[in-house]
């Protein structure tokens, strides 16, 4: 009976005040909200550095941009993140390690009669095999094996092509219709829960995935219009594959995979190749190349940045203020409730019981704070998508998210709760009564 009576008195006392309550909600709320959603993101973000592939990755540069083309107008003397074909090419014959370069360029698709779609652009990456093993990236259809076997024109799709396409159905073995070509689906590769383009930071790191993947021959045949950086040493520009490839302004994204035992020699032979092109005049400055670990490239190129780290630093301090805000709100209102605790008291309610009303209110308003911080963690996550479309993958609210706004929502109210609480069950009675405080 003892435990109803303070259920009961709580959930009156609550609805007279909770207007109040509600305020002191959705100012905890907002804090736990803006909280979630900064180091959501900025988690996301820092966990792709950690990936257990990425410990072997390197990224080899040569300095053989020119001067007067320099990659970075600010800094002529920055390494670009490129490499021409040719270099790349010749890289991927050193024995020790596994190679991947690739770039990405725009094929045309052509919807059969059967689909409503018109002429489809397609974002598309063009690579060896080995870039799906080196960038860990796994297939949801067909696999490794049906890449190495196929000896004819094939194509890997994005899970999101696939649906776009294929409505998500298995699509290995069909035919595409690309730039007027057809070639068969050899894969279709599993959707991130997150994205982090490891491959090519430069063209965004944090975009989404290409549409789909060719192999090296089949852009011989396409021969598709070339995106990005086209400059050729002789000042020229080109703008079809085939025509770069042969040239010197075919500018690939190249990356290997090394044990470390393997590192020591794979440094020795990029050093030895690196002076042959020097001695030809190929390379320019005092750096000829450098070989960089991929985290360590990944802070290099501003992936995540200093300023960013402060984010999550000030949403903790946000959320805080909002919590002493709701603190002082309920120590105003466990005041103004004195004169009903006093009445409460004097018809034989214990100060522990008192006590226990208050925190049950505050645990009443806790399930409010943790449903306005999810509305709010929702509008924030979207806002955030919308004024930044990049970022659109890697910015979600999981389960681990919900259990996390839940423990703070409660836990929160509950300790802010105390001391406004044990105040309140310290009244005397006896002021108020001499105040008319009892009816």
């Amino acid at each position: 009976m003892k435990a109803e009576t303070e259920i009961s008195l709580a959930i009156k006392s609550f609805g007279f005040q909770w207007q109040k309550y509600m305020f002191i909600a959705a100012v905890m709320s907002l804090g736990i909200a803006v909280f979630l959603v900064v180091s959501n993101l900025y988690i996301n973000l820092t966990s792709a550095f950690e990936q257990p592939h990425l410990h072997q990755l390197y990224k080899p540069v040569l300095n053989d941009w020119k001067k007067d083309e320099a990659f970075d107008e600010l800094d002529s003397s920055k390494l670009p993140p490129l490499m021409s074909y040719q270099n790349s090419m010749a890289l991927a014959q050193i024995e020790p390690g596994q190679n991947a370069s690739s770039f990405k360029t725009e094929v045309i698709y052509y919807p059969s009669q059967a689909q409503s779609l018109s002429l489809l652009p397609l974002s598309t990456r063009v690579s060896s095999i080995s870039f799906f093993e080196i960038f860990n990236l796994h297939f949801k259809f067909g696999g490794k094996d049906e890449l190495t076997q196929k000896s004819g024109a094939w194509v890997v799709l994005s899970n999101q092509t696939n649906e776009r396409l294929f409505a998500g159905a298995n699509s290995v073995g069909k035919k595409l219709n690309l730039n007027g070509h057809y070639f068969e689906v050899a894969a279709v590769l599993e959707e991130k829960t997150h994205l982090f383009r490891e491959h090519d930071v430069v063209n965004g790191a944090f975009e989404g995935s290409e549409d789909i993947y060719l192999p090296w021959q089949a852009a011989d045949v396409l021969n598709p219009v070339i995106r990005g950086k086209k400059l050729c040493k002789d000042g020229k520009y080109a703008s079809r594959y085939l025509d770069v490839k042969e040239g010197s302004c075919l500018w690939v994204n190249h990356w290997v995979k090394l044990a470390d035992s393997e590192l020591h020699a794979y440094e020795q032979e990029v050093s030895s190749y690196a002076q042959q092109l020097s001695a030809t005049g190929m390379l320019t400055g005092e750096t000829p190349y450098q070989i960089y670990r991929a985290k360590d490239w990944y802070e290099k190129s501003g992936v995540i940045n200093n300023d960013s780290k402060i984010f999550p630093l000030l949403a903790i301090a946000f959320m805080f203020v909002c919590a002493v805000n709701a603190c002082v709100i309920l120590y105003a209102q466990a005041i103004e409730q004195k004169p009903d605790a006093a009445n409460w008291y004097a018809f034989g309610l214990s100060r522990r019981s008192i006590l226990s009303v208050f925190l049950i209110q505050s645990g009443i308003c806790s399930l409010f704070i943790v449903a306005l911080t999810f509305v709010f963690s929702l509008v924030g996550i979207s806002v955030f998508k919308g004024i930044f479309p990049a970022y659109e993958t890697s910015l979600y609210l999981g389960l681990d998210s919900f259990f996390i706004m839940v423990v703070i929502s409660i836990s929160f109210m509950l300790f802010f709760s105390l001391f406004p609480g044990i105040s309140l069950s310290r009244v005397k009675p006896v002021v108020y009564l001499k105040q008319g405080g009892v009816a």
